[in-house]
């Protein structure tokens, strides 16, 4: 049974969490201090370091959350059906499009000059999970890096896509999965 005290601190993570993602899009890693986190999250930065001591701890607690925000998304997918890569990169891209600040783990990968262990043991769990029997195997691999492409992209600010752009290319995409 939760207490109001464990709910509370759940809610506090998820609120320094929350506003760890808003700084770090809105300012990047240089920006990603303890104390603008603090800030944002409207919190003293004693109450920032009762939760994540230091700022590793709390970049690596963005990661877990995004790790676990698409696990739990993908758990609800069935992987005996013909169309597993297609769903699970559908959820990835509904996901998406939910916020892009949901992503923003992946600015760390890309500024820290690599993902932690954990972050590349979570995207090689992503790449297992195609059906290696599948003859579209190669294409299924492809459509899923180019939506993290696409992604990263849009998160670096590397090319600006129009939404209808985007969507755009997300279909063909889709339709390399379902008729490679």
């Amino acid at each position: 049974m939760l207490t109001n005290s464990t709910r509370r601190s759940a809610a506090t993570v998820d609120q320094i969490l929350d506003a760890a993602e808003d700084v770090l899009l809105a300012h990047g890693i240089a920006g990603l201090t303890l104390n603008a986190v603090a800030k944002q999250a409207g919190i003293t930065k004693g109450g920032l370091l009762y939760h994540f001591r230091t700022k590793n701890d709390l970049e690596r607690g963005i990661e877990r959350r995004f790790i676990a925000r698409i696990e739990h998304r993908l758990s609800k997918l069935r992987p005996a059906t013909d169309c597993f890569s297609s769903a699970m990169i559908a959820e990835i891209w509904d996901d998406w499009q939910k916020g892009n600040n949901r992503f923003a783990s992946l600015i760390l990968s890309a500024a820290n000059g690599h993902a932690s262990k954990e972050f590349q043991a979570f995207g090689a769990s992503l790449l297992e999970r195609f059906d290696a029997r599948s003859p579209r195997i190669q294409y299924e691999h492809v459509a899923f890096l180019a939506i993290i492409g696409l992604i990263l992209a849009d998160l670096l600010k590397l090319i600006e896509l129009p939404d209808d752009e985007a969507a755009r290319i997300h279909l063909a995409i889709q339709m390399l999965v379902n008729n490679g």
